[in-house]
């Protein structure tokens, strides 16, 4: 940049290289020769003010003048000078001084003979400060100017000067971005305006025009849209009425009405109607119409009419949404009709179940009550009991078919608790046992030691689903066959837990965990069911999860069923998170496979969390570490057998030939002598080998000889691999050893006379073949540690489930006074008689809930056997009547019989106020169990006010 020191340059200052850039960034800002503005004026006077200067500029150096875009001061009146005479240009060039100052113009050769110096107005001191943008570009200065030179302008003067200027770009910038916002909606609009404008002209739909104000509201503009819906042309349309052109023998008369009223109201509609086509095919036309007031669309100055009113119309051919939406109308209509009937259907199986069950309760009791007379011949016993397997079968029947009902419908629930795995297989095996013992067929189960003896699961469905299975096995397996159900698990890493403490979907998922069940492992549990039957075809293993599916739907069928099982199975199965599957070879056999995930117990985790390599706790028994020899070539016995022994702790040792049992047994003179319980003094046999361990118990396997033995055959009956077998000298050498050793004979009906001459059957204890778990835990602790006991295995021990034995033992059955409440006459014979044979004689009746409160009224009751649907007043309202109506120390233990089995039934007696319920048919076990619960609560009234609810289940 030139210094003071330079030759004056009459053309002014030197220009940039890219002055004519920067000369068009000034013209980009739209601010030369504007108006004054009072923004920037405020800002030069605040100058002039500050520095006592005689004028203060806003400049805008053009490429040959100097804009005044403000001008305070003796400028006051002077738009521009020649760039050439102007000091601001100087201020344009670059420099690292933030501010030009020139103190004396006349001593500055730069200036000194410009004519601004020489001449009027005689200028001596000028300091600008460059307006520089945001990108960089200067596009003047801001400057002040004085016709005294000054001694100096200070650093703090020319800071303040810097200031003033910051402040006149910030307002130069505001305006050009606002100016160019402005440009840009401008253009926008005009943009937006073309584009409208093309596409009414290319609009697929028919746009119409009508002035309503004229006689017969002509056509006065239509579209290509419009020609090529309706065939006409603009030209035929013009001055033509819409409905003189369009409307047919079909149009409807109700939507003509409401268009025309609509035009005379002067508001916009909105219709569907049928119009026709020039060529007079008929077509579903959407049609819109609004008013639009004093538009002129482009028309003829003879067209226009300023005063006029017009509506403005776009017409569709919805004729192909139209034929649907009548087409899914149909659907819909026949969908409801159908929903309808599924609900008629659903209710009719409801109620159909209620109305079964009301008799079977009557029939199934009255069959019991029969069976346990003592006076009974044979005979008499044999019918009774056939009534009563037959009623079984029919409520099995029925409770499949709500089931499926419930399935069908969404409403399948799982209600999961703590359970025992061996009580599960246990009661299931019981199930069954007598049916396989008739039919010749060695039913056995077995779990490996991975699997967790407690579970998180729901044990009655599983119950249902594994029985149902092995009620299959039993059907299609013909005598002397093998039905065996084996468990096993593998444990998963735990997965952190949902907020509600389920950890996992409930019961359209994995089952459901206790809360804080975050360090409870979890399990997948599998059940294999395998039996030597006929097997399944192939082709029909695809179908065979079905529902209503049966291999064979002849008249001639075999086999009965109603092919719900299998469906049933699968889906509660599912619902547990797991799955269900088949193998089978026709002629040889199936296999059927179950597995679901449930969470481990407390009782084996110790609240700790287990890795999926950990071994699974369990607590020592009073039999652990003593020492069985299980003697039988089956591997079905050896594996039932032996797994229920090494869960409880003992070790087993197998002998499955005569050559084994001799090599484990060594000389009987070797033993020696202990005392059991009952006085007899039995011989601990000494082993063969290094270890030198006796054996506390024998347990021998008499059913394949037997059954052999029966049948004439020879030959392991299981084919096991080993090729052993279990000849009838292997049995009679077990059997002998009841005289040295306590001795377990797994014996069926028919063979006790059989085995007699090979064993002593007094010191001999024999066993049922499909064994009893819980049976054969006690015999274990009766013969080895000389105890009983304390609990049932496979139950967990609580308070309520002591309160029955606690209260058989110390309390008086006959003084609970019962009052049962049944509309039907025979339920109620059928309950006196059933709480007769209970030995509760204090016991009176009423047909509806308005007369049990009236006898509540004249004398209480300690329990009320409450039906829950009856006529005048239900069951459930009439719990709540008396818990608003009897005083506390008079209110009565209300106990639902109900033959509704819904999901909604428990929470619906507890509402009302009852502590439990029974459903139809009422068993006499459970109605047993529950009146000594309720007895022991009516002795113990402090432990009565703090009952809620008692799971009779």
């Amino acid at each position: 940049m030139p210094g003071p020191d330079s030759v004056y340059d009459p053309k002014g200052a030197p220009k940039l290289r890219n002055e004519d850039f920067r000369i068009n960034v000034l013209h980009s800002y739209n601010i030369l020769d504007t108006e004054p503005e009072a923004r920037f004026d405020r800002l030069t006077a605040l100058a002039a003010r500050i520095f006592k200067a005689k004028a203060s500029l806003v400049t805008l150096v053009d490429s040959e003048r100097v804009f005044f875009k403000s001008n305070t001061g003796s400028f006051e009146g002077c738009g521009e000078v020649p760039r050439s005479t102007s000091f601001c240009p100087f201020v344009t060039l670059p420099t690292s001084k933030p501010c030009l100052v020139v103190l004396d113009a006349s001593k500055d050769g730069r200036f000194h003979k410009n004519p601004l110096v020489c001449g009027e107005p005689h200028m001596r001191f000028y300091a600008g400060v460059p307006l520089e943008t945001e990108g960089g570009f200067v596009l003047g200065s801001f400057c002040i100017v004085d016709f005294e030179p000054r001694e100096s302008f200070s650093e703090e003067e020319q800071e303040m000067l810097v200031g003033l200027a910051k402040l006149a770009i910030q307002e130069i910038e505001k305006h050009n971005r606002a100016a160019e916002l402005q440009r840009l909606q401008q253009k926008k609009f005009e943009e937006d305006k073309r584009g409208l404008l093309q596409a009414i002209d290319a609009f697929s739909e028919g746009l119409v025009l009508v002035d309503v104000s004229q006689k017969g509201q002509p056509i006065v503009f239509v579209n290509e849209g419009w020609e090529k819906i309706t065939g006409y042309s603009a030209n035929e349309s013009r001055g033509q009425h819409c409905g003189s052109l369009l409307q047919g023998p079909l149009t409807s008369l109700e939507t003509t009405h409401t268009i025309t009223q609509a035009c005379k109201e002067g508001r916009p509609a909105s219709v569907e109607i049928l119009n026709y086509r020039k060529d007079g095919t008929p077509f579903w036309n959407w049609l819109r119409i609004r008013p639009v007031e004093g538009s002129n669309f482009g028309l003829s100055e003879d067209t226009r009419n300023g005063q006029g009113r017009y509506y403005f119309g776009i017409l569709s051919d919805c004729t192909r949404r139209k034929e649907k939406e009548l087409e899914l109308e149909a659907i819909r209509l026949r969908e409801l009709e159908a929903e309808a009937s599924v609900r008629a259907k659903r209710s009719f199986v409801a109620n159909i179940s209620h109305e079964l069950r009301t008799p079977m309760n009557a029939i199934l009791a009255c069959s019991q009550l029969l069976t346990d007379m003592p006076s009974l011949t044979d005979d008499q016993r044999e019918l009774s009991r056939m009534i009563q397997g037959s009623g079984q079968q029919l409520l099995r029947l029925i409770n499949d078919i709500l089931d499926f009902s419930k399935m069908d419908a969404g409403k399948m629930e799982l209600r999961c608790a703590e359970f025992n795995l061996w009580g599960c297989l246990d009661y299931c095996v019981e199930m069954l046992a007598m049916r396989c013992e008739s039919k010749g067929l060695d039913l056995s189960y077995n779990m490996d030691e991975s699997v967790p003896d407690w579970i998180w699961a729901d044990d009655v469905r599983l119950s249902q689903i594994l029985t149902n299975l092995l009620s299959n096995a039993a059907k299609f397996t013909e005598e002397g066959g093998e039905i065996e159900v084996s468990v096993s698990a593998v444990r998963r890493s735990p997965r952190r837990t949902s907020s509600d403490g389920a950890g996992a979907p409930s019961s359209a998922g994995r089952n459901s965990a206790p809360e804080n069940s975050a360090h409870l492992p979890e399990y997948e549990v599998t059940f294999a069911v395998r039996d030597t039957g006929i097997g399944i075809p192939a082709a029909f293993q695809e179908v065979l999860f079905d529902a209503f599916t049966q291999c064979d739907n002849s008249r001639t069928k075999k086999y009965e069923g109603t092919g719900l099982g299998l469906a049933i199975s699968r889906d509660l199965a599912e619902r547990m998170g797991g799955r269900m599957w088949v193998e089978s070879e026709e002629g040889k056999g199936s296999t059927f496979y179950v597995s679901i995930f449930a969470r481990g117990s407390m009782r084996e985790s110790s609240g700790v969390a287990l890795s999926p390599e950990q071994a699974v706790c369990r607590a020592a028994t009073p039999v652990t570490g003593k020492r069985a020899l299980l003697v039988g070539g089956r591997n079905t016995f050896q594996r039932m057998v032996g797994s229920m022994l090494r869960v409880w702790g003992l070790e087993v040792s197998v002998a499955a030939s005569v050559e084994e049992l001799h090599g484990l047994l060594g000389p009987a003179e070797k033993g020696r002598l202990q005392a059991p319980s009952n006085g007899r003094k039995f011989v601990r046999v000494d082993v063969g080998g290094s270890q030198g361990k006796p054996f506390d118990v024998v347990i021998v396997d008499c059913f394949d000889t037997v059954k052999r033995t029966k049948h004439g055959r020879k030959g392991a009956v299981d084919g096991g691999a080993n090729g052993r077998t279990a000849p009838a000298d292997l049995v009679a050498l077990g059997c002998q050893l009841a005289e040295r050793v306590p001795t377990f004979l797994l014996t069926s009906k028919d063979t006790k006379s059989l085995i007699s001459q090979w064993a002593d059957m007094e010191n001999a204890v024999c066993l049922s073949r499909s064994i009893r778990i819980n049976l054969l835990y006690a015999t274990l602790l009766q013969r080895l540690a000389h105890q009983d006991p304390l609990s049932p295995l496979t139950t967990p021990r609580s308070l309520l489930d002591s309160i029955a034995s606690d209260y058989a033992e110390g309390g008086d059955a006959t003084s609970l006074e019962i009052l049962v409440v049944e509309d039907n006459k025979v339920n109620q014979r059928v309950l006196n008689k059933v709480l007769k044979s209970l030995d509760y004689d204090k016991i009176r009746t009423a047909g509806n809930g308005r007369e049990v409160l009236e006898l509540l009224r004249q004398q209480p009751a300690d329990v009320v056997l409450m039906d829950v649907q009856m006529p005048e007043m239900d069951g459930l309202t009439a719990t709540t009547r008396i818990k608003a109506d009897i005083s506390d120390e008079d209110q009565p233990m209300v106990i639902a019989l109900t033959a509704d089995v819904g999901n909604d039934i428990e929470k619906e007696c507890r509402e009302a106020g009852m502590i439990s319920y029974l459903s139809k048919p009422v068993q006499k076990s459970k109605l047993e169990k529950l009146l000594a619960k309720c007895g022991y609560y009516k002795q113990h009234r402090s432990e009565r006010k703090m009952l809620k609810w008692i799971d009779a289940s």
